[in-house]
């Protein structure tokens, strides 16, 4: 499909809800996979409460972070450790709570406590199971494995984790992202757009974007166009150039004449046909 994209909150915007879609779709089918698992148990959660709230003070204890754990928490890690058992529904209503410090802690830039909710939650994913769980043991691994598979996608994508934690404003997307990781990390560039999916409308809207920037530095505020400065900001994105824009478009940006890669972008307009010097649709081969 073509975009129309308008400015950098927009496509930024855009990006992230694209973020969430796909994160919303991990969720349900983790959920989805313990919900599973429990029915098969017979409603009686294969989870043993006490090994899990062992483990996940080992590990607060050996990264010293048991102090940056926030008090509910903790008071939820001391009942479940009374018990020694969870069922499905506190399982889910955990890890939730869990997500939301997380998100809470990263917007805060509280590196310690985030950290220590991390530890628990790992410990949690883990999954530790009681003696005589071992028939559920292929239903637990394929639980298991889609949270794991969720934690590592989050860890590997700042844009991702960015985005399901809310740290980074829709405007800053692009800048950040698109064109910072086109310059500096075209590694983490191409996960993002894996994460995304190649030629996606979100991998399209990253390629509008970072056009419109090329533009936008090669024009500036006066209109004029200034070939240093095209060229310094095509020579900053180039590692990752090819991986955003089609690849016949990349080499088309190197290659042309400056009059010809100043309208390559070309101009967006509304319904009444008035230009917003913003890039056209991008299309991708299909």
């Amino acid at each position: 499909p073509d975009v129309f994209v308008r400015g950098k909150p927009e496509q930024g915007q855009a990006i992230l809800d694209a973020y969430k879609e796909i994160d919303k779709g991990r969720r349900a089918e983790i959920s989805a996979n313990y919900k599973a698992l429990n029915d098969a148990a017979g409603g009686q959660f294969p989870l043993d409460g006490g090994a899990f709230v062992k483990n996940a003070d080992a590990a607060l204890s050996a990264k010293m972070k048991g102090r940056y754990l926030p008090g509910e928490i903790r008071g939820d890690l001391d009942d479940i450790g009374k018990t020694g058992r969870m069922t499905f529904e506190e399982f889910e209503n955990l890890r939730t709570t869990l997500a939301g410090e997380m998100r809470k802690a990263e917007r805060a830039g509280d590196g310690n406590r985030s950290y220590a909710l991390g530890l628990v939650r790992d410990e949690l994913e883990k999954f530790p199971m009681p003696a005589g769980a071992a028939p559920l043991k292929e239903l637990a691994d394929k639980a298991r494995s889609s949270a794991k598979a969720r934690f590592d996608a989050l860890r590997a994508d700042p844009a991702y984790n960015a985005a399901v934690n809310d740290t980074v404003k829709p405007g800053d997307v692009v800048s950040r992202f698109v064109i910072g990781q086109a310059a500096k990390d075209p590694a983490k560039l191409k996960t993002m757009i894996q994460n995304l999916g190649e030629n996606s409308v979100a991998h399209q809207t990253m390629a509008a974007g970072l056009l419109d920037e090329l533009k936008d530095q090669a024009v500036g505020s006066t209109g004029n166009f200034s070939q240093s400065k095209f060229n310094n900001m095509l020579a900053k994105v180039r590692p990752g150039l090819v991986s955003v824009v089609p690849q016949e478009q990349a080499q088309l940006l190197q290659r042309l004449p400056w009059q010809q890669r100043l309208h390559l972008p070309g101009r967006c307009r509304d319904a009444g046909g008035r230009g917003h010097g913003q890039a056209a649709p991008v299309r991708r081969g299909h």
